[in-house]
């Protein structure tokens, strides 16, 4: 800026100053994400990803409860990431707290609140995928999939609903995850499985296991080719041949 000053006669030699103006920085704003509603057990995942800063700086960030219901033992996984995560222990409200920092200064505070109930949510059973096997083979049914969303512990009742005629097929144990039976006459058997979480039974839900009587031929595997030195001793392996139908084989090289 240039100046001159006049005394109603003659002017002054002129003056200037300068000026110079710097970006500054602008407070970042933290963003906790939205309130959820949760079950007791349930992990929850929390998102600061919406924070923002105008100066376009990188975030840090810093997460903490500010308050959750008595008893809880609750702690963030990893309070310096965007999306930490706590499993809620008890039934209650949780407030958890977030300040994003742009390297420079500290965002105003800003909450998310996270409803946990006490309910209970019935389990869900999976008695695995229906099966064709040969008569005579054993069968190995499989729950393992079978899940909780509270993630109490699973107890697991098996029955066979439907047998062909003449079968006298029996669970090996009908209170595991993964039963079995020998499929000893042809037809279909049906698996029902229905599991119970400590409160309430899941629905039941049924595999099916198709017994046939005919015979695949099975497939010979002599293993990979070999080089060795002369007079070697020279090992042949055909163990890698199989049968579908799970009968015995026999050799002849």
């Amino acid at each position: 800026v240039k100046l001159l000053v006049n005394d109603g006669k003659v002017n002054s030699t002129q003056d200037t100053v300068t000026i110079t103006t710097t970006g500054g920085n602008t407070s970042p704003v933290a963003n906790a994400g939205p309130d959820q509603s949760v079950q007791m057990g349930a992990t929850v995942t929390l998102n600061g990803s919406g924070s923002t800063d105008a100066d376009s700086n990188p975030l840090t960030y810093d997460w903490s409860f500010v308050s959750v219901p008595s008893g809880s033992t609750a702690t963030l996984s990893n309070p310096t990431a965007a999306m930490p995560s706590f499993v809620a222990d008890k039934a209650g409200q949780y407030v958890v707290q977030l300040i994003v920092n742009d390297g420079t200064v500290n965002s105003a505070p800003d909450t998310v609140a996270i409803a946990v109930a006490a309910g209970n949510t019935a389990p869900v059973a999976n008695a695995g995928p229906d099966q064709t096997v040969a008569v005579g083979a054993s069968v190995i049914l499989d729950g393992s999939a079978s899940r909780d969303a509270d993630r109490n512990a699973l107890s697991y009742l098996w029955a066979l609903t439907v047998k062909p005629t003449g079968s006298a097929a029996t669970l090996s144990n009908a209170a595991t995850a993964m039963p079995n039976f020998v499929a000893d006459v042809a037809g279909q058997y049906v698996g029902q499985l229905i599991i119970n979480d400590g409160t309430v039974n899941s629905a039941p839900d049924t595999v099916t296991i198709t017994a046939g009587v005919g015979n695949t031929a099975p497939v010979a595997t002599v293993g990979p080719d070999q080089t060795v030195a002369v007079r070697a001793t020279v090992t042949l392996d055909g163990s890698a041949s199989r049968d579908t139908d799970g009968n015995a084989l026999t050799y002849r090289w």
